[in-house]
């Protein structure tokens, strides 16, 4: 079973914070923590410049951007909608 937890910004792009398939209970709750913070901060203006930077340059794929939460380095990662393999050159 996959899961994953949507947010919609304010401008109306929408954060969708993907999970693995055997993601631990610790890393689920971290995860979804680190993501309410990170988008009441958005939200709130008040987030980290790294991350801001991180979400207005992000690809959206119809207006999504997909996030995945890093464990090690407690920091979240944009994911390409579009895999290399997939793209045209």
């Amino acid at each position: 079973m996959a899961f994953a937890v949507y947010m919609k910004l304010e401008d109306n792009r929408i954060l969708k914070l993907l999970f693995r398939e055997n993601c631990s209970e610790e890393e689920f709750e971290k995860s979804i923590e680190s993501f309410l913070i990170m988008v009441r901060s958005y939200c709130d203006q008040t987030i980290d410049s790294k991350q801001k930077i991180m979400l207005d340059s992000a690809r959206a794929l119809g207006g999504t951007i997909l996030l995945e939460f890093n464990m090690e380095a407690n920091s979240f990662r944009v994911v390409d909608p579009i895999p290399h393999t997939k793209r045209k050159i």
